[in-house]
């Protein structure tokens, strides 16, 4: 790396970067892409690819990508909707609303640090500032806004050090997310197996306890579930399919309530919000920023916090702290606490939300209709079976691994965030 007078030389990105070097042409011989959308992708942390043939792809399928490509959304960047892309298969097409980065000579600059360079909170807040006195229907800033950003640029070893420090970060962050996403899928299966399928353990729900004392049954027979088993069921009107005998159906407001207790914006800590929350049920990332005035509702441990906007994005957490969210995102209590576990798997599904779209209003951003989301049916057990309480048992573990893993991955993401500046600007040296 070249440096003036000893001092180390300022590049704009679009001196050292091809912005949008690629795109997809009719003469590409691809059959089928894999598309990622501006949504799908928060601080390099993918949700979802989506598969397409190239006859019925998106018209925004359109940026070729390769490895160590930066792409960054350039609708509101506040959202961190950016990451590097690392051995992409060759048929992967990213959205038109990123702005592409390739590195044009990698033997003076490290695409990794770059990316650090362009994602630091004081960066993305100024794009925002740009996007937000833009003249386009929403805040945007165009490709030329991220090329014309200057930075100070060490030698190369230098660059690879302090990303290689800040990978090792980002490595544990990510290892603990993936833990985390198969720990939702064994609750995934946990809950369908339960509720959806009625396979709940044959033993314990369908005997009283004098019952489940007296009789003996074979180990075979215990790990049978109660359908499986031949357990009676009726046809139930409401859900239009067969429930338990003696299971009731209810509706979501008859166990659970929207929390309507608020405190005022000074009050405010661990801030959610519909721009930090996860689209694809993958949880909450920090928050930049909180707002200076107004009343927000106050969530505690064990609430349901979802966001009201967009319901397709199937943005869900369930709480282990306390804290105050925005008024477009709803935050629901259970009427009792042993209910918490399954009214939060039971929001989770895919059913939920598709039920909360249906009844959405709007069309360019609709909104769930709150009053309807309170009349979602739901099969429950009956009050004569420890159904609920087991399930508990087995879920509870599974549930406080992932807020275990939620908290290291914040105390990580912190370190990581007051690191970077300050390896950015040389203030700590990595030997």
């Amino acid at each position: 790396m070249k440096t003036e007078n000893g001092k180390l030389k300022k590049y704009k990105l679009g001196e050292i970067c091809d912005l949008n070097l690629s795109s997809l042409k009719s003469s590409d011989r691809i059959d089928e892409i894999l598309y990622l959308d501006t949504s799908n992708i928060t601080e390099n942390r993918i949700a979802d690819l989506q598969s397409f043939s190239i006859a019925n792809a998106p018209s925004r399928a359109q940026r070729k990508v390769r490895n160590n490509t930066i792409i960054f959304s350039t609708v509101r960047p506040n959202q961190n909707h950016f990451g590097i892309i690392k051995n992409p298969q060759s048929n992967l097409i990213v959205s038109s609303g990123f702005t592409t980065l390739d590195i044009k000579n990698p033997e003076d600059f490290d695409a990794n640090y770059v990316y650090l360079k362009l994602t630091q909170p004081y960066v993305v807040n100024y794009l925002q500032t740009l996007a937000q006195n833009s003249v386009s229907a929403y805040p945007s800033i165009n490709p030329d806004d991220i090329g014309n950003l200057s930075f100070y640029f060490p030698p190369l070893e230098s660059q690879q050090k302090i990303a290689a420090v800040l990978s090792t970060l980002d490595d544990k962050i990510a290892l603990n997310r993936r833990m985390n996403a198969k720990l939702e899928q064994m609750a995934k299966r946990l809950y369908d197996h339960w509720f959806v399928q009625f396979d709940f353990p044959f033993d314990f729900a369908c005997f009283d306890s004098a019952q489940q004392s007296t009789r003996s049954q074979s180990v075979a027979e215990r790990s049978r579930g109660y359908k499986s088993s031949g357990g009676k069921m009726e046809y139930n009107e409401v859900l239009k399919r067969e429930i338990p005998a003696g299971w009731e159906v209810k509706k979501l407001s008859d166990f659970a309530k929207y929390v309507d207790n608020t405190d005022s914006a000074d009050m405010i800590v661990n801030y959610i919000s519909t721009d930090n929350m996860l689209p694809n049920k993958a949880g909450i990332s920090d928050s930049i920023s909180k707002p200076l005035k107004g009343n927000f509702v106050r969530y505690e441990k064990f609430d349901v916090l979802i966001s009201n906007i967009r319901p397709y994005f199937k943005k869900i957490w369930f709480s282990n702290l306390v804290g105050n969210c925005s008024t477009d995102v709803l935050c629901i209590r259970s009427n009792s606490e042993s209910d918490s576990f399954f009214i939060y798997r039971t929001l989770w599904q895919d059913d939920f939300f598709d039920y909360v779209m249906q009844g959405a209003k709007g069309s360019k951003m609709p909104r769930g209709d709150k009053t309807r989301i309170m009349d979602f049916s739901v099969a429950y057990p009956s009050d004569n079976t420890d159904v609920l309480k087991k399930f508990n048992s087995f879920f509870e573990p599974l549930q406080k691994s992932i807020w275990k893993n939620e908290s290291e991955t914040q105390k990580l993401t912190a370190l990581r965030d007051r690191l970077l500046p300050l390896l950015m600007n040389g203030q700590v040296e990595v030997k």
